[in-house]
């Protein structure tokens, strides 16, 4: 077992802070709780444009390749 000391003070709101710690073990964490809130952290920052990605340029854009209308209706179709 790894242990980790992490200093949620440094980066944690308030409510965050009151999810993130163990009621049942003082002094730990809810690991599920850390990691959505370090990903929630990271959503905002990735869209305010305050972080980014290297080489995410490589990647395509989800814009310029859109489905047409009878693909959406055969996926349609086939959930029905």
């Amino acid at each position: 077992m790894l242990t980790l000391s992490i200093d949620i003070d440094g980066f944690a709101s308030a409510m965050w802070k009151k999810v993130l710690r163990d009621k049942n073990k003082p002094g730990m964490l809810v690991r599920r709780h850390l990691e959505m809130c370090v990903f929630s952290y990271l959503a905002a920052e990735l869209r305010s444009g305050d972080i980014a990605v290297a080489r995410s340029e490589s990647y395509a854009n989800l814009h310029e390749q859109p489905m047409s209308w009878q693909e959406c209706e055969s996926f349609a179709a086939a959930l029905a």
